[in-house]
């Protein structure tokens, strides 16, 4: 139980991670969205 729990925030981190590698690539990128998503 607490392994699949654990599991999940991995993923979920994982695709932050993504969202914010993402972000970044904008010439105008909102820097408060990507400060977030690395909380």
């Amino acid at each position: 139980m607490k392994e699949e729990i654990a599991l999940r925030w991995i993923k979920n981190v994982e695709n932050d991670l993504k969202s914010v590698k993402h972000l970044l690539t904008f010439a105008d990128a909102q820097t408060d969205v990507i400060s977030f998503n690395c909380q």
